[in-house]
Order: C-alpha cells, then sequence, then structure tokens
C-alpha cells in the first residue's frame, strides 16, 4: 500500500489531500502527477520548504499563469505583509484591508483564512458604505507600496531573488474571472485581452531590483 498526496484548489484556496492506495496503482500515480507538473499546477511551495526558491531556473520569454513554479508572484501567496502597522496573512488580504479606514473592518479582514476570502469582503465594502471615498485614486499606489514590501530585500521571504530571476520574462497575470483590470483572460480567438496592471507593476519592481 502507499500514500497519494495531490494538491487542488478553485484559485482562492489550497487543498491538500492524502488517499490509500494499492501497490498497483503506483505507476498510474506517477503518471498523473508528472502530467499535472508538467502543466505548472501543483501548488508553489512556501518560504523555507526547501531551497529551491533561491535557484535560478531557465524562464520562458513570457509567464501568463501565476500557477505552479510562479505562484510566488500570485497576491494569494503565503507570506506576511505589513499594513499600518499590522502584519497580514497575503497581500490580498491587505490590499482588502486598505479599502477601508476602519480598523474594525481591517481586523476582520486580516483574521480571514483565506485570500479569497478576504477579496470577497473587501469586495463589499463598497456596498455596506465602507469603501474609502479616494479609492479609485489611490488603488494603484497602494498595490505597488505592498508588492515592494513583499519583494523587498529585507523581507524574510526574499522573494525578491524569484522576481528578479523571472529575467526579462513578460508577466501576464492572465485568469478566468473576469479580471481584465489587474491581468488578462483570453477571449475566444485565444487572444489575451486586459490591462493587466499587476504584471506591469511586479515588472516595474523587477526592473528596480536590477
Amino acid at each position: 500500500m502507499v500514500w497519494h498526496s495531490s494538491i487542488h484548489g478553485d484559485g482562492d484556496r489550497l487543498v491538500r489531500t492524502e488517499a490509500r492506495l494499492p501497490e498497483e496503482k503506483t505507476g498510474d500515480i506517477v503518471l498523473r502527477l508528472f502530467i499535472v507538473l508538467f502543466a505548472g499546477r501543483v501548488a508553489e511551495r512556501q518560504p523555507g520548504d526547501s531551497l529551491h526558491s533561491l535557484v535560478r531556473h531557465k524562464v520562458s520569454d513570457k509567464i501568463t499563469r501565476f500557477f505552479g513554479n510562479e505562484f510566488f508572484l500570485s497576491n494569494f501567496y503565503l507570506v506576511d505583509i505589513e499594513y499600518k502597522g499590522d502584519i497580514y496573512p497575503t497581500l490580498e488580504h491587505a490590499y482588502q484591508a486598505a479599502k477601508t479606514h476602519s480598523k474594525k473592518e481591517r481586523a476582520k479582514i486580516r483574521n480571514l483564512k483565506y485570500g479569497g476570502e478576504a477579496k470577497k469582503y473587501g469586495r463589499a465594502l463598497k456596498e455596506r458604505g465602507l469603501q474609502r471615498e479616494d479609492w479609485e485614486e489611490v488603488n494603484i499606489k497602494i498595490m505597488r507600496s505592498l508588492l515592494r514590501k513583499k519583494f523587498a530585500k529585507d523581507h524574510v521571504a526574499k522573494l525578491w531573488i524569484r522576481l528578479k530571476n523571472t529575467g526579462d520574462a513578460k508577466l501576464i497575470e492572465g485568469n478566468f474571472w473576469h479580471d481584465r483590470f489587474w491581468g488578462m483572460m483570453k477571449d475566444p480567438d485565444g487572444i489575451l485581452r486586459g490591462k493587466n496592471m499587476l504584471g506591469k507593476l511586479l515588472m516595474e519592481i523587477r526592473s528596480e531590483l536590477k
């Protein structure tokens, strides 16, 4: 008997499951794992799991999905981010908390488990009359500030090394949740369209590291 471990998610959170399987299925398991790894859909390890995060690897001229080995580029990646004196578990948490001046609401967002939950909560702030009035004028500035903290050279996670190691690859936050402002989405003709503001900010910060 062998143990088979898998990681899956819906874009908001990742779940690890394990199942005891018969020995004769081992070959099939290895094949499936190879396919998953090749497709780049295995959840990214968190800082401290291994030294692989500091190793330079071959990069294509374009990164279009922040999954697999590139999951560290996602705002949902687990890494402590400071905002207004408080520590948030992901950049997404901090960004959503920045939408409001209410310390009570920020605390609620900070204590949510997943980045997807923080995103959903943050979106509802406007309907509840709790979103800051100048949000549309400052949101890009705040995102840039939070990204600089995430990829700062003095951050314990050392993610700046991995960002720098993407070389000159064009960073595109390709998605299927219809976000054409921060990312891009593929149209029926197969072409990615959108402003890709997150990708542009990441490339801006990467240029500052050189």
